[in-house]
């Protein structure tokens, strides 16, 4: 005679064994493409807005978030310092806040992944005053959470797209250089860090840039 199977002998559904991914902040073609490269690794994407995280997210946060703020104008050095306030608030904000709350929503002993996606801004370049401040108080966010919520088991690392020299004619051209890496390469990058293995790198930047940001990066 056979006997019916347990509830926990049941194979899972492709479906159910996808790990929800929340992909917080502003969609663009490259963030898109990240996101359809990490749903073949086996991740399920969940937009959301910075300001507005869906109710599904908070009363259940998932093990995996990608940070993706805004793309911002790169010629913004005359800019009123009202605009540059607003500007800044517009994304330090709600990160911190999204941040703080799906964590603690999430229990110390389920752990959660949170990579920040960020791009060569974060190495102060000039004539980039609103990127480079973005970035880089998202950086210092990013390493400020991975000491205050590591006691929970949480990660927090970044990973830095380089500058593409064929895309932005104010970019260095540096010689010798690796190619460009491609979105899947920072696909690739990002599911380093959400892998349940990466559960001790915590407060890490990897920057996927051909070794064009190698000197440049904060330490």
């Amino acid at each position: 005679m056979t006997m019916p199977a347990r509830a926990d002998d049941v194979p899972a559904t492709a479906e159910q064994s996808r790990t929800p991914l929340l992909l917080v902040g502003t969609p663009t073609d490259f963030t898109t493409t990240i996101a359809a490269t990490l749903s073949k690794a086996g991740y399920a994407p969940v937009p959301a807005q910075l300001d507005d995280i869906p109710a599904s997210a908070i009363a259940a946060p998932p093990p995996a978030i990608l940070v993706l703020p805004p793309v911002l104008d790169r010629v913004d050095a005359r800019i009123p310092v009202e605009d540059f306030i607003d500007a800044l608030d517009a994304i330090l904000v709600p990160a911190g806040l999204m941040a703080r709350d799906l964590v603690a929503r999430r229990g110390a002993d389920q752990g959660t992944r949170i990579v920040v996606l960020l791009d060569s801004a974060v190495t102060g370049p000039a004539h980039n005053t609103v990127a480079a401040a973005a970035m880089g108080g998202l950086l210092g966010l990013a390493r400020s959470w991975a000491l205050e919520f590591a006691p929970l088991l949480v990660t927090v690392n970044v990973v830095v797209i380089g500058f593409d020299p064929a895309a932005d004619p104010g970019a260095p051209r540096l010689p010798h250089m690796l190619p460009q890496p491609d979105v899947k390469a920072v696909a690739h990058a990002v599911a380093f860090f959400l892998d349940p293995r990466a559960a001790s790198i915590t407060g890490q930047v990897l920057s996927v840039c051909g070794g064009r940001l190698a000197s440049g990066l904060p330490l």
